[in-house]
Parts: structure tokens; sequence; C-alpha cells
């Protein structure tokens, strides 16, 4: 007489082994949730002026591609539906300590994105040299962006620009007040969308 051999049984594990899966998973689901809804909260802070989901530019051929992160982006951020962020524009503090924590936390947050500080310019040119070459120094992975009040369309403002090109480090720019205002109102109403 002859048996029939036994049904093969390809997946074979136990309650324990099953229970301790699911909870790795949502170990790992937890973690990767919770850090998209900190950087959710973080996009709409305060000390944010704008921040640049998506970059494009035209290449050699005239065609607009879009510009990855300067840095590489998490995976699993990315098959959890979260967007990367490519930079971010962060109101600057005349306190080292708080542009410090604000760097570290940014920097935590969107390891993908580049950071760059915004001050409103001082009267002197050298407490602008001094900041930016203690920032440079302090947060080098960060550039800044002195504000200057007025427009980049006033002669005396592309002078004052051209100026402080030629002083500043390469990390350091210079803006506007009012031209940021109408960039800064820009995104807020793409924002509102």
């Amino acid at each position: 007489m002859r048996s029939n051999p036994p049904a093969r049984r390809w997946f074979r594990f136990s309650l324990r082994t099953l229970l301790v899966a699911i909870t790795v998973l949502g170990l790992w689901l937890g973690y990767y949730v919770n850090w998209m809804h900190e950087r959710r909260a973080a996009r709409i802070a305060p000390e944010v002026l704008v921040f640049a989901d998506r970059v494009v530019e035209m290449n050699r051929a005239g065609k607009v591609v879009v510009v990855p992160p300067p840095h590489p982006f998490s995976s699993s951020l990315a098959i959890l539906g979260e967007q990367s962020v490519n930079g971010f524009l962060l109101r600057g503090s005349r306190k080292d300590s708080e542009n410090q924590r604000l760097a570290e936390r940014y920097q935590k947050l969107f390891p993908e994105s580049e950071l760059i500080f915004v001050f409103d310019a001082a009267a002197q040119d050298s407490e602008n040299l001094d900041l930016a070459n203690r920032y440079h120094k302090l947060l080098p992975e960060s550039q800044f962006i002195f504000v200057f009040k007025g427009s980049s369309n006033d002669p005396a403002s592309r002078e004052l620009e051209d100026r402080y090109y030629r002083l500043l480090p390469e990390c350091a720019e210079v803006a506007f007040a009012d031209d940021i205002a109408e960039q800064v109102a820009a995104h807020r109403r793409e924002m509102r969308r």
C-alpha cells in the first residue's frame, strides 16, 4: 500500500515569531510616521521664511528638469509618500545658540536639505563681516543671506550688492527686503492653494 507524501508547507512559523515580526514592523512604521509629522510641523514653523519642495532648472539641451535634493533622501520616507525638500530659508537670530539649535533641528529633520539663514544686515560693514565669518565657522554646512532695506532695482542697492559680494566669504549672499517680501508672499499664496 502506497501512502501519500505529506503536503509541503512553505511558510511555517510560530505565533511568537509572528508577534515579534509585527512588533518590529510597528516600531519601524511608528518611527517614520512620527518623523513625517515632525517634518510637516517644521515646514510651517515661524522661523521658516520659505522652503523649496522642488527646484527646476533648464539643462543644456533646453529641457526643464527637476533638480534632486543636495543630499540623499531617506527611501523609507519616500515609500511612505513623504516629499523631499531641497532647501530652507530660516530667519536667523543674533544669538549663536539659537541659530545652532535651529540648524541642528532642521538638519536632523531634513538631512537632504540645504539650510540658508537670513539675517537683517547691520549698518556697519564690519558687523556683517564678523557675523558671516563667525557663522561660517560655527555652521559650515549652511549658507547665509544678509538682507538690506530697499529693492534690487535701485542703483544704490546694486552698488551695495557689488561691494558685499567682494567683501563676504563664499558662504554669504546679499538680498533686499522688498524682493524677499515679494517672494515670501508668493510662496505663502502658493501654500494656501
